[in-house]
């Protein structure tokens, strides 16, 4: 199965990032609402 991945944009992460903080949210509250499982030593969204 191939597994399918998706790059942001630092403008688009740093908006995210921002409406997730005034949500109140931390990255693994964003990511169990999404229905991820959580990755060992990972975030699950990052910008490289």
């Amino acid at each position: 199965m191939h597994k399918r991945t998706f790059v942001f944009t630092k403008e688009m992460a740093e908006l995210l990032r921002k409406i997730r903080k005034k949500a109140g949210l931390s990255q693994k509250e964003v990511a169990e609402r999404m229905g991820l499982s959580p990755k060992s030593g990972h975030s699950y969204i990052s910008v490289r």
